[in-house]
């Protein structure tokens, strides 16, 4: 009888393991089947921004530097990806010839980290839903070249751009200023979000600076935390992630968030 008694529990305790087990088993199994769901939404999701991405460059991008080079896609260059957003070596030699044309010389490295914030900027608006219609930029740009035609120092300027690269004023339009105004209008439309943030903010320290402050602020944030992947082997191009390239009195160097503190209570 105690045999029989013995030999039930054992029975009764190999029972109740398995069961664990397979428990476990189901858990497990469940477990890396939803890890790859989320996995796969993920990947989709990535790939639906990088195709969004893409089509960007197609439209507002390339064309410029296609323009500037005088030849096809086939030599761009990508040197680095910030959130999936690429940086070219052509577009860094495009920015430092409008540079030389404005007189606001700079080196690559500086050129580099001042689009490194841009590539920031143009990611965090698409994760915002905010980057701009065609509509929207070709809009902005009929009023643009309606204000600036009227001005005799910017039309000098503008021929005189068209007359250096040999291009026609519709491609002036059409390709340099898209480019501008696409950035342009990100720009806006993340600084307005940005402020309505600032009047929400009840842990920033430093309201009385204003929404300027916080803009820079939150610019130097997004760098801190972005994705950057160096894809160039010469190791021209270092990105600083400490520094803000793009605040209007960083040139040459870069400014710190205490030199940024600093400067933006002066102005105020």
């Amino acid at each position: 009888m105690q045999t029989n008694r013995n030999r039930s529990k054992l029975l009764a305790g190999i029972i109740i393991f398995a069961v664990i087990l397979l428990g476990i088993i189901i858990f497990l199994v469940c477990e890396h089947k939803e890890q790859e769901r989320i996995a796969e939404i993920e990947a989709q999701k990535e790939l639906a921004i990088k195709k969004e991405i893409d089509s960007i460059q197609e439209k507002y991008f390339l064309p410029v530097f296609q323009l500037f080079n005088g030849d096809l896609t086939d030599d761009v260059v990508v040197v680095a990806t910030v959130n999936f957003w690429p940086i070219t070596k052509n577009e860094i030699d495009y920015r430092k010839k409008m540079r030389e044309i404005f007189g606001t010389y700079a080196d690559e490295n500086f050129i580099f980290n001042y689009l490194v914030e841009e590539k920031v900027m143009l990611s965090q608006a698409q994760a915002l839903g905010l980057l701009p219609t065609k509509d929207k930029v070709n809009n902005e740009l009929n009023d643009l070249k309606q204000e600036i035609m009227k001005e005799q120092e910017y039309r000098k300027l503008i021929n005189s751009i068209i007359e250096q690269w040999g291009i026609s004023e519709d491609d002036y339009w059409q390709i340099c200023e898209a480019y501008n105004q696409y950035r342009l209008i990100v720009a806006n439309n993340l600084s307005n979000v940005i402020e309505d943030e600032w009047w929400n903010d009840e842990d920033f320290d430093y309201t009385y600076l204003g929404t300027d402050a916080y803009y820079w602020l939150k610019k130097l944030e997004y760098k801190k935390s972005a994705t950057i992947e160096i894809l160039d082997d010469s190791k021209r191009y270092t990105p600083i992630m400490d520094k803000l390239f793009s605040y209007r009195n960083s040139y040459k160097y870069g400014i710190t968030e205490d030199e940024l503190m600093k400067e933006l209570t002066k102005v105020n």
